[in-house]
């Protein structure tokens, strides 16, 4: 089995970025057009009752302000 790259692969970028800090977000987002986030309460927030919270809601919807603020974008 052969398994190529399209174009658009090729085009991707990993970018990390502490989502719990918005004022660096729009640097992360640079001139992006699209975001793909993973984000999750890890297994060491499991003993704290805030991590759901701080990461699951709180963080990702900083990174779709940032996004909305910055650029215009589509969100995965």
């Amino acid at each position: 089995m052969f398994l190529g790259f399209s174009p658009a692969v090729e085009k991707l970028e990993i970018v990390e970025c502490d989502l719990e800090k918005p004022d660096t977000i729009g640097l992360a987002l640079g001139n992006a057009s699209t975001v793909i986030c993973t984000i999750g309460a890890s297994e060491k927030e499991v003993f704290d009752i805030t991590g759901p919270f701080r990461i699951d809601y709180q963080a990702t919807k900083n990174l779709i302000d940032a996004g909305n603020k910055e650029l215009s974008l589509s969100y995965v």
